[in-house]
Protein backbone atom coordinates (compact mmCIF):
# COMPACT_ATOMS: atom_id res chain seq x y z
CA UNK A 1 0.00 0.00 0.00
CA UNK A 2 3.28 2.70 0.60
CA UNK A 3 3.65 2.14 -3.16
CA UNK A 4 0.39 3.47 -3.95
CA UNK A 5 0.91 6.36 -1.70
CA UNK A 6 4.30 6.78 -2.97
CA UNK A 7 3.06 6.51 -6.72
CA UNK A 8 -0.32 8.88 -5.62
CA UNK A 9 -2.22 6.30 -7.34
CA UNK A 10 -6.20 7.64 -7.89
CA UNK A 11 -8.91 6.26 -5.85
CA UNK A 12 -9.93 4.43 -8.63
CA UNK A 13 -6.26 2.96 -8.79
CA UNK A 14 -6.26 1.72 -5.07
CA UNK A 15 -9.84 0.35 -5.43
CA UNK A 16 -8.75 -1.71 -8.18
CA UNK A 17 -4.92 -2.77 -6.38
CA UNK A 18 -6.28 -3.36 -3.13
CA UNK A 19 -8.13 -6.37 -2.60
CA UNK A 20 -4.74 -8.29 -4.65
CA UNK A 21 -2.34 -6.57 -2.42
CA UNK A 22 -4.50 -7.18 1.08
CA UNK A 23 -3.72 -10.98 -0.54
CA UNK A 24 -0.05 -10.43 -0.90
CA UNK A 25 -0.11 -10.47 -4.66
CA UNK A 26 2.29 -8.67 -7.02
CA UNK A 27 0.48 -5.43 -8.64
CA UNK A 28 2.27 -4.20 -11.41
CA UNK A 29 0.59 -1.15 -13.32
CA UNK A 30 1.76 1.50 -16.00
CA UNK A 31 1.64 2.72 -19.26
CA UNK A 32 4.34 0.80 -20.92
CA UNK A 33 2.64 -2.42 -21.02
CA UNK A 34 5.69 -4.25 -22.73
CA UNK A 35 8.09 -3.12 -20.33
CA UNK A 36 5.75 -3.90 -17.55
CA UNK A 37 5.11 -7.38 -19.18
CA UNK A 38 8.71 -8.05 -18.96
CA UNK A 39 9.47 -7.23 -15.18
CA UNK A 40 6.40 -9.81 -14.16
CA UNK A 41 7.53 -12.72 -16.77
CA UNK A 42 10.88 -12.04 -14.65
CA UNK A 43 9.66 -12.60 -11.69
CA UNK A 44 6.23 -14.85 -12.18
CA UNK A 45 5.74 -18.26 -12.97
CA UNK A 46 1.99 -17.20 -13.85
CA UNK A 47 0.67 -13.82 -15.03
CA UNK A 48 -3.02 -13.09 -14.98
CA UNK A 49 -3.59 -10.09 -16.98
CA UNK A 50 -6.70 -8.29 -16.32
CA UNK A 51 -7.09 -6.09 -19.71
CA UNK A 52 -10.27 -4.67 -18.57
CA UNK A 53 -13.20 -3.86 -20.47
CA UNK A 54 -11.82 -1.83 -22.73
CA UNK A 55 -8.61 -3.94 -23.91
CA UNK A 56 -7.93 -5.47 -26.74
CA UNK A 57 -4.59 -7.86 -25.59
CA UNK A 58 -1.17 -7.08 -27.15
CA UNK A 59 0.21 -10.07 -26.80
CA UNK A 60 -1.24 -13.95 -27.25
CA UNK A 61 -2.13 -15.38 -23.40
CA UNK A 62 -1.76 -18.82 -23.15
CA UNK A 63 -5.14 -19.24 -21.91
CA UNK A 64 -8.07 -16.15 -22.65
CA UNK A 65 -10.56 -15.58 -20.74
CA UNK A 66 -13.31 -13.68 -21.15
CA UNK A 67 -16.44 -12.65 -18.99
CA UNK A 68 -19.83 -12.38 -20.58
CA UNK A 69 -23.09 -10.58 -19.18
CA UNK A 70 -26.13 -11.57 -19.87
CA UNK A 71 -27.77 -8.68 -19.30
CA UNK A 72 -26.84 -7.10 -22.31
CA UNK A 73 -27.34 -10.01 -24.37
CA UNK A 74 -25.88 -9.26 -27.75
CA UNK A 75 -23.59 -6.67 -27.06
CA UNK A 76 -20.66 -9.67 -26.96
CA UNK A 77 -21.28 -9.59 -31.13
CA UNK A 78 -21.79 -5.41 -31.76
CA UNK A 79 -19.68 -3.69 -28.90
CA UNK A 80 -15.86 -3.26 -29.71
CA UNK A 81 -13.49 -4.43 -28.54
CA UNK A 82 -15.97 -6.88 -26.27
CA UNK A 83 -16.40 -8.71 -29.89
CA UNK A 84 -13.25 -9.18 -30.93
CA UNK A 85 -12.13 -10.81 -27.23
CA UNK A 86 -14.73 -13.47 -27.43
CA UNK A 87 -13.44 -14.39 -31.09
CA UNK A 88 -9.93 -14.87 -29.76
CA UNK A 89 -11.48 -16.46 -26.26
CA UNK A 90 -10.31 -19.66 -25.30
CA UNK A 91 -12.88 -19.76 -22.55
CA UNK A 92 -15.96 -17.35 -22.21
CA UNK A 93 -17.82 -17.18 -18.59
CA UNK A 94 -20.91 -16.02 -19.20
CA UNK A 95 -21.73 -14.14 -15.61
CA UNK A 96 -24.58 -13.47 -13.53
CA UNK A 97 -26.98 -16.33 -14.97
CA UNK A 98 -28.24 -16.31 -11.29
CA UNK A 99 -29.96 -13.08 -11.89
CA UNK A 100 -30.33 -13.28 -16.02
CA UNK A 101 -33.68 -14.63 -17.81
CA UNK A 102 -32.76 -17.75 -19.02
CA UNK A 103 -33.08 -16.65 -22.83
CA UNK A 104 -30.47 -14.06 -22.15
CA UNK A 105 -28.17 -16.33 -21.37
CA UNK A 106 -29.29 -19.07 -23.83
CA UNK A 107 -28.71 -16.14 -26.76
CA UNK A 108 -25.03 -15.40 -25.27
CA UNK A 109 -24.06 -18.91 -25.64
CA UNK A 110 -25.92 -18.45 -28.97
CA UNK A 111 -23.92 -15.50 -30.17
CA UNK A 112 -20.33 -17.36 -28.54
CA UNK A 113 -21.07 -20.16 -30.44
CA UNK A 114 -21.82 -18.58 -33.94
CA UNK A 115 -18.07 -16.43 -34.16
CA UNK A 116 -16.43 -19.03 -31.80
CA UNK A 117 -16.98 -22.54 -31.83
CA UNK A 118 -14.14 -23.49 -30.17
CA UNK A 119 -13.86 -21.60 -27.11
CA UNK A 120 -14.94 -23.59 -23.73
CA UNK A 121 -18.51 -21.74 -22.14
CA UNK A 122 -18.79 -21.84 -18.73
CA UNK A 123 -22.03 -20.57 -16.95
CA UNK A 124 -21.63 -18.82 -13.55
CA UNK A 125 -23.22 -17.37 -10.36
CA UNK A 126 -22.44 -14.01 -9.29
CA UNK A 127 -23.25 -13.82 -6.10
CA UNK A 128 -23.18 -11.58 -3.13
CA UNK A 129 -21.08 -12.42 0.10
CA UNK A 130 -20.20 -10.05 2.75
CA UNK A 131 -17.43 -10.43 5.37
CA UNK A 132 -19.72 -9.88 8.55
CA UNK A 133 -23.43 -10.60 7.76
CA UNK A 134 -24.35 -10.36 11.19
CA UNK A 135 -23.86 -7.11 11.08
CA UNK A 136 -26.62 -7.13 8.55
CA UNK A 137 -28.88 -9.66 9.00
CA UNK A 138 -33.03 -8.62 9.19
CA UNK A 139 -31.85 -5.39 7.58
CA UNK A 140 -32.59 -3.62 4.23
CA UNK A 141 -29.60 -3.38 2.24
CA UNK A 142 -29.12 -1.71 -1.01
CA UNK A 143 -25.81 -2.88 -3.15
CA UNK A 144 -24.42 -0.54 -5.56
CA UNK A 145 -22.01 -2.64 -7.86
CA UNK A 146 -19.47 -0.28 -10.04
CA UNK A 147 -18.94 -2.86 -12.95
CA UNK A 148 -20.39 -1.83 -16.07
CA UNK A 149 -23.61 -3.41 -15.64
CA UNK A 150 -25.11 -0.08 -13.70
CA UNK A 151 -22.34 2.47 -14.68
CA UNK A 152 -21.29 1.93 -18.06
CA UNK A 153 -24.08 -0.03 -19.88
CA UNK A 154 -22.43 -0.03 -23.18
CA UNK A 155 -19.33 -2.08 -22.36
CA UNK A 156 -19.70 -5.54 -21.86
CA UNK A 157 -16.46 -7.74 -21.67
CA UNK A 158 -13.85 -7.92 -19.28
CA UNK A 159 -11.25 -10.05 -19.94
CA UNK A 160 -9.62 -12.09 -17.26
CA UNK A 161 -11.83 -10.76 -14.36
Amino acid sequence: MEDCIENECTIEEREEYEQYICCGSVVYSGVDYGKILEQAEEEADIILWDGGNNDVPFYKPDLHIVIADPHRAGHELTYYPGNVNVRLADVVVVNKVDSARKEDVELVIRNVRSVNDKAIILKANSVITVERPELIKGKRVLVVEDGPTLTTAGWLLAQGS
